[in-house]
């Protein structure tokens, strides 16, 4: 019978090069889609309130005369980046601040890097903006592993946590 714990003079490594991200399943279609419709309610929400506040403020100030060709320029220009900011705002801090926006609560499902780390801002911020590619959302029907392209190209993923 031979001593386990002998000093053979071989060394024994551990292969380390499957990362940590494999201990993690990718999120079901279905479960993405789930979040997709999740999040575009969740979002309008906020949209709703943002133009529903934004609207009484320039109630406001067209009843105290702000009826200056250069204001009405200077609000319409804000009114436009309200558009776009709570879009931007809602992804980048959910999944940057807590690596998952409501829908994901709902569904089980976080944002990972590769590696499984929390996303860095330039990957959440890459993320959001890839988003806006045109057709992006029908990426994800000719990919075999389950990632968009709003995946694909800051290497992140969509992981259950449940």
């Amino acid at each position: 019978m031979q001593n386990p714990y002998e000093v053979t003079g071989e060394s024994v490594t551990q292969d380390y090069s499957v990362s940590v991200a494999d201990d993690y399943i990718t999120a079901s279609m279905g479960r993405r889609f789930g979040n997709l419709i999740l999040d575009g309610i969740f979002l309008q929400f906020v949209q709703f309130v943002t133009f529903f506040i934004w609207g009484a403020i320039l109630s406001l100030l067209n009843e105290h005369g702000a009826q200056d060709l250069s204001i009405q320029a200077g609000l319409g220009f804000f009114s436009l980046f309200l558009m776009i900011a709570p879009y931007f705002l809602y992804y980048i801090g959910f999944e940057y601040g807590l690596g998952r926006t409501p829908a994901k609560f709902i569904t089980g499902t976080r944002v990972v890097d590769e590696l499984g780390n929390p996303p860095s801002l330039g990957k959440v911020v890459g993320r959001t903006f890839c988003r806006w590619i045109p057709f992006e959302g029908l990426s994800i029907l000719f990919s075999d592993t389950i990632r968009c392209w709003h995946d694909s190209l800051p290497k992140t993923k969509v992981v259950k946590v449940r």
